[in-house]
């Protein structure tokens, strides 16, 4: 019984990765952190980082990424997201365990 409930919450944790990941853009937000020496990062660096990837609205990208992405990468433990000092710290052990539940998915699948 108990491996079931293990197996479900894995199950559950493996969605939770496929849905935040799904979007184009949190993966974007995902390289550009790995690509940066340092594990902390402004608002403004991001948000410049990014926009170099895509060509969009700089205004409609920052509001995107404080109201929707970066919450929700927060939400799965990969980063950390202060509004109020407007800096990111991502997690680099923890974005490496989150790309191996996406990858075990994927070979579930297969």
């Amino acid at each position: 019984m108990a491996a079931q409930g293990r197996s479900g919450t894995n199950r559950d944790r493996v969605q939770r990765v496929q849905e935040v990941l799904s979007d184009p853009r949190r993966r974007s937000i995902l390289q550009e952190l790995a690509a940066l020496a340092d594990e902390e990062v402004s608002f403004e660096t991001l948000v410049d980082r990014v926009a170099k990837q895509e060509p969009v609205d700089r205004d409609r990208l920052a509001s995107d990424l404080h109201h929707i992405h970066l919450p929700k990468l927060a939400d799965l433990g990969v980063i950390t997201y202060d509004a109020q000092s407007r800096n990111i710290t991502h997690h680099t052990c923890r974005v490496a365990d989150v790309l191996a539940l996406a990858s075990e998915a994927l070979e579930d699948r297969r």
